[in-house]
Formats: structure tokens, C-alpha cells, sequence
């Protein structure tokens, strides 16, 4: 990223001496991000810098002196990427100019023929979505209200909030919505473009009106992945929502303060089989969660006789992993190893046990950090409500987590609201009450009955 220091003058620049010539380098925002300027301009005032002239910057780049006219007065408007590093070698400017250059001669192709524009991002999942039929209906909804134009998908780390948001995004882009996702990553196929929105979204400098070339008059959604508030000022997103009414924000985040003004919309995790009670493979492979695990115990052991043992195995790894698709997708893949009986022993004693670190190529999955870094992420009224009702085991309404922490019930219901927002508790249902519960990887960090890692 690329920013301006205060009191900084565009003149504010200087030649020195590197690897034996002199080298183009500026104390501010001379690249043009701030300024929306398109390859031709900045070429010319690269030129400038540097103290050449036309003929002498095609002597040196090897392009033809016709070419660098072009290429200034905008009649050529796609530059080739050979012909754009041959210019910026000869130019001697340093790496963030070079990115700069490469952006702006992207930025003409985004433009259709009618003169308007649209940057879609090709998504791509690598499996089916398990689950979340009511929460994918509810979140698209959400998104295509005119009266919703940001919303944040809040939840503890590994609930799925990434994959939600990448199949919402999915479907509205198959429907004619303009994505763009950022910041880059595998989740969509990204390029140039992407990066450059990636980077004028988070400039603070930058004109935001730079995005008129991706944003066109119809609906585009902007997912923020992992949204961070200290890197990403709310007052940047709500810019872009005043200039482009079509425009609405998805946001996935960990938290959320207050000081966003955002739908908020906390994604729990999966259904759990229900306590008590005595499954088949069938019936078992309908819970989401337990669905998770199959599915990966199909992939890897297709062999493995699921008898009563190992449903019950499976349905208890399922509770003890509180239904997290993180989770139970890194227990599925120890099934490669591990019978779920096997599995349910190692995890009895520790609930954080990990193995076969990315092994299988999969990223780790560190439970006990996340969870960590969740509850360190708590205020003293939220952490003190969450030690008080970790040590009670079962379900409690907000009257009974009030008494508990020696809380009044409005504390204890903002204590609440705070956790459910984090992830950190999980609603039961309950005819005409509400009651909730510590997740159970919660209550093992918090009393110390197992080791975080």
C-alpha cells in the first residue's frame, strides 16, 4: 500500500545514486493513485521527472518514438506489458512506480463498450457448501435490500464465514451482480484489477472516484474479507456507499464495534446431532455437522464400516467440537489415520490435540488460538459474563447469566450480544425462551482442562 505524508509537496522528490545511475524516488504519492491518473499521464509526468524527452525516453526504452507519442496522448490506451517494463527501466523509477505503471495500463480494459463498467471476479469454491440453507437465503436477502447496503457476517474463526460470503457472491455474480472481492486471495480468481482496488480502497490519499471504471450502474457487491477495522476505516466504506447507490458492501469479520454501521448478521456453526439419542449412518449423515466428517471419511477411508461404535464416535466429535466446520473438516481428514473412535479417545483429552499439521496440503487449523484470540478480544463486563457461565455446565437464560456474574439482566443481556457476535456462545432452542451455551472449546481454554495451541 501506498500512502502520502502530510506536508508533502508533489515536488517533493530527489535523484540518488544506486547501482551506478541515478534512480527515480519520491517522499509521497507520486504515482497517481490519489489522483486517478491513467497510463498516459503518468508516463508523461514519469518523463517529466526524469528530464527526458520523447525521443530520448524512446532511445533508451527501445520503443519506438511514434509508440511513446501514443502512449502519452492516450491514442493507444492498452500498452503491452513488455513495452510498459522496457519504459519504466529506462525511467529508472522505483518498484511501487513500476506497480503503478502496470495498474493504470490495465485500467482502460474495464471499460465496456457502452462506456460503462463492470470488474467481476471469477469465484471459485472447492466443495459444496454442507449446511447453512436458512443462513445462505437470509444473507442474500440481505445483500440485495436497497435498505442493507453493508453487512457484516461476524463469528469465532473457522464458522465458515469466508465460505458463506464466496457462495452468496457466487450466485449473485451467476445473476448479473458485479463482484468484487477483496483483498485478493484463492477464494477469486484475482489480477491487476483486483489489486488495485485492493490498494485504493485502503489508501486513505486515494480518490475513491477512481473505481467509476469497475463500479457501472447496475448492482455490484464489494466483499472486504476479513474485515480489520484498524486497517480499514469504516469512514472509506461509507464514501464509496455515498457515491455509488448501487454499490453494497459485504463485509466478514471476527468482531464488530459499535462504531460500524453495519447490518450485523452472526453466523453460529453447524447443527449438532442431538444429545440422547441413538442414530444410524443414515440418520447421522443428515446433521450438518456430522455430515462434515462423513463426507471426509468417504473421501479417505470409503472401506470403513460406520456400525453403532463409530456413529456414536462421530456424533460425540461432533459436540465435543461444537458442530465449528474447521474443526470437523481437519477431524475428518485424520480419519486417514485415525479410526472415529480412535479420533474421539485423542480429542477426549485434550480437545486442541492437533496432528498431521497441513500434511494433506489444507491449511492448519489452530483451535485453541482462535479461540484465544477471541476471548482476548473481550471487554471486562463481556469476559467476566463468559468465566461466570463457563463454569456452569448446561444451558442458562439471560436471568440465570445475571445472577451467575453479578451482573443486572440489561448488562448481562449486552454481555451476550457480545459473545454471540464473537462466537464465543451458541442459542439452544426452546419454545417461548431463549437460553444459550458455552461452546465447549470455549469452556475447556477458559477452566484449563486442556491445552491451547
Amino acid at each position: 500500500m501506498f500512502f502520502r505524508p502530510s506536508g508533502i509537496t508533489p515536488e517533493s522528490l530527489f535523484l540518488s545514486d544506486h547501482g551506478g545511475g541515478p534512480i527515480m524516488t519520491v517522499t509521497e504519492d507520486e504515482h497517481g493513485y490519489g489522483k486517478g491518473e491513467r497510463f498516459g499521464a503518468l508516463l508523461r509526468k514519469y518523463r517529466n521527472i526524469a528530464g527526458l524527452t520523447q525521443q530520448e525516453l524512446a532511445d533508451l526504452s527501445a520503443v519506438s518514438i511514434r509508440a511513446v507519442r501514443d502512449l502519452e496522448s492516450g491514442r493507444v490506451r492498452r500498452p503491452r506489458k513488455v513495452t510498459v517494463q522496457l519504459l519504466a527501466s529506462a525511467l529508472r523509477i522505483e518498484e511501487p512506480h513500476r506497480v503503478a505503471l502496470q495498474i493504470a495500463a490495465t485500467l482502460p480494459a474495464l471499460r465496456t463498450d457502452e462506456g460503462q463498467a463492470r470488474l467481476t471476479a471469477s469465484l471459485s469454491a472447492t466443495s459444496g457448501l454442507i449446511g447453512r440453507k436458512a443462513e445462505l437465503l437470509a444473507l442474500g436477502e440481505l445483500v440485495r435490500s436497497r435498505d442493507r447496503r453493508m453487512v457484516a457476517v461476524t463469528g469465532l474463526g473457522g464458522v465458515g464465514k469466508t465460505r458463506l460470503a464466496l457462495e452468496v457472491a457466487t450466485r449473485l455474480n451467476a445473476k448479473g451482480v458485479s463482484v468484487v472481492w477483496t483483498p485478493p486471495s484463492a477464494h477469486a480468481v484475482t489480477n491487476s484489477r483486483s489489486l488495485f482496488v485492493h490498494e485504493l480502497v485502503r489508501n486513505p490519499q486515494g480518490d475513491l472516484r477512481d473505481l467509476d471504471a469497475l463500479i457501472d450502474t447496475g448492482q455490484t457487491l464489494l466483499v472486504i474479507d476479513d474485515y480489520d477495522e484498524t486497517s480499514l476505516p469504516t469512514e472509506r466504506i461509507l464514501q464509496l456507499l455515498s457515491l455509488y447507490p448501487r454499490l453494497c458492501v459485504l463485509l466478514t469479520t471476527r468482531g464488530i464495534t459499535p462504531s460500524v454501521e453495519a447490518s450485523i448478521f452472526p453466523l453460529s456453526p453447524l447443527a449438532l446431532p442431538r444429545t440422547n439419542h441413538t442414530y444410524d449412518a443414515a440418520g447421522l449423515a443428515e446433521v450438518d455437522a456430522a455430515r462434515m466428517i462423513m463426507t471426509n471419511i468417504g473421501l479417505t477411508r470409503p472401506r470403513l464400516k460406520l456400525d453403532e461404535t463409530a456413529v456414536a464416535a462421530i456424533a460425540a466429535l461432533c459436540q465435543l467440537l461444537d458442530g465449528l466446520p474447521a474443526a470437523l473438516d481437519a477431524a475428518g481428514r485424520l480419519t486417514l489415520v485415525y479410526t472415529p473412535d480412535e479420533l474421539l479417545d485423542e480429542l477426549s483429552r485434550d480437545p486442541f490435540w492437533t496432528v498431521l499439521s497441513a500434511a494433506d496440503g489444507c491449511p492448519v487449523f489452530k483451535a485453541g488460538e482462535v479461540v484465544r484470540q477471541a476471548i482476548e478480544a473481550l471487554g471486562p463486563s463481556a469476559w467476566n459474563l463468559l468465566r461466570s457461565v463457563a463454569a456452569h455446565d448446561g444451558c442458562w437464560s439471560v436471568e440465570e447469566s445475571a445472577a451467575l456474574a453479578r451482573q443486572t439482566p440489561v448488562d448481562a443481556a449486552r454481555g451476550i450480544h457480545c459473545l454471540l457476535l464473537r462466537g464465543l456462545i451458541r442459542r439452544v432452542e426452546h419454545a417461548n425462551r431463549s437460553y444459550f451455551q458455552v461452546l465447549t472449546l470455549v469452556r475447556s481454554a477458559i477452566t484449563g482442562g486442556a491445552q491451547a495451541v
